[in-house]
């Protein structure tokens, strides 16, 4: 039977806030919060509280009638953010606020042309109320990709004012690579942005300049492609090419990571930014020969801090392994552990192998 019991730990000496938040859908709203000091001693906070909504919201598309998936923002009459709700579908619950003045504020979640709803000033007093807040037209909106055309996550598309007040707007791409931008006025705006920090290796896309209006205006990106190259082989240390070896960068002096498969002859090619990467290769379940080991550090490059190409060949030799470790685990008492065990053997650098125990597996 479910009794709503939770138990978090470890948990380090400190002070914290406790909250239980419900799923949307469920009719209720976020508990309490709940103040908890852990100093070495397991800590009861006892029944934690959903609560009713005192907020029943609609979100919908610029036309004002139709609804549509948004998130909502809650922030107090000093602008810091109170509460944070999912709106799937459009509607919304907000509760647990102590009475007092607010504003409530959508932003877009979907692949549309849509910007934040204005804000909308709320009362709390004790009573429950309904609000509709509805979406804004974007100006721009469009898809930025790399330079093979692959959609970008997590880009920073930038919307800057021309001239005069230099203000700017900003949006962050989609899982698909859509940003859209609005509360624009009119004039002219410069058009960028920046990869995400994991993608150190791409180059923004050349500035585009628009006019507004009209609006809104279709303007995809796309990142250039890196000028620096790096290529090499991966073969064992018999001499035979290894087949889909995980070839992976990581930029030290910044954020960033590439990562390639070596072709049938064991060539890769990585396509790199300026900067300092390291270098190292791996297994996949795809990788053949699969039975060796990298057993030296990654290999450092450099590329100079400038647009001009450069090209530098890094090779690997990885060692054959065909030995086996084998054992088998056993209970204190003796017998064999009902439960899932991790066995893992490594040297002093941490490479190695591990295999998982379980008792499903044991069962095949």
């Amino acid at each position: 039977m479910d009794t709503g019991a939770f138990s978090l730990g470890p948990v380090p000496n400190g002070l914290y806030v406790l909250k239980a938040v419900p799923p949307a859908g469920s009719g209720y709203t976020q508990s309490e919060p709940v103040p908890v000091s852990v100093f070495n001693v397991p800590v009861d906070v006892g029944t934690v509280g959903l609560t009713e909504p005192e907020i029943y919201g609609t979100v919908t598309e610029p036309d004002g009638i139709t609804p549509v998936s948004a998130e909502v923002w809650v922030y107090t009459g000093g602008g810091t953010v109170a509460q944070w709700v999912e709106a799937p579908g459009g509607s919304f619950l907000v509760g647990r606020l102590p009475a007092g003045g607010y504003s409530l504020r959508a932003s877009p979640v979907t692949d549309d042309p849509y910007w934040h709803s204005p804000l909308e000033p709320v009362t709390i007093s004790g009573y429950t109320q309904t609000i509709t807040l509805t979406l804004t037209a974007a100006n721009l909106y469009g898809t930025v990709t790399d330079h093979l055309g692959n959609p970008v996550p997590g880009a920073s598309v930038y919307a800057t004012r021309v001239g005069g007040c230099h203000y700017q707007h900003c949006d962050r791409t989609s899982g698909s690579g859509y940003y859209a931008i609005g509360g624009l006025g009119s004039g002219d705006y410069v058009l960028t942005a920046r990869p995400p920090w994991y993608e150190g290796a791409l180059l923004p896309p050349t500035p585009t300049t628009v006019t507004l209006p009209p609006t809104p205006q279709e303007l995809d990106l796309a990142f250039r492609a890196p000028p620096k190259v790096v290529t090499g082989t991966v073969e064992t240390n018999t001499g035979i090419p290894v087949l889909d070896a995980r070839v992976v960068a990581h930029r030290l002096d910044k954020g960033g990571r590439v990562e390639t498969l070596s072709g049938s002859n064991g060539g890769y090619e990585l396509r790199l930014s300026d900067g300092l990467w390291a270098l190292t290769v791996k297994t996949i379940s795809t990788t053949t020969p699969s039975e060796w080991v990298y057993p030296n550090p990654p290999q450092l490059v450099h590329f100079e801090h400038n647009a001009e190409p450069e090209r530098k060949q890094v090779d690997f030799t990885v060692l054959t392994a065909d030995a086996h470790v084998v054992g088998a685990v056993e209970l204190p008492g003796g017998g064999v552990p009902t439960f899932t065990v991790t066995v893992s053997l490594h040297n002093d650098e941490g490479i190695g192998r591990r295999d998982i125990i379980s008792p499903a597996r044991r069962r095949a």
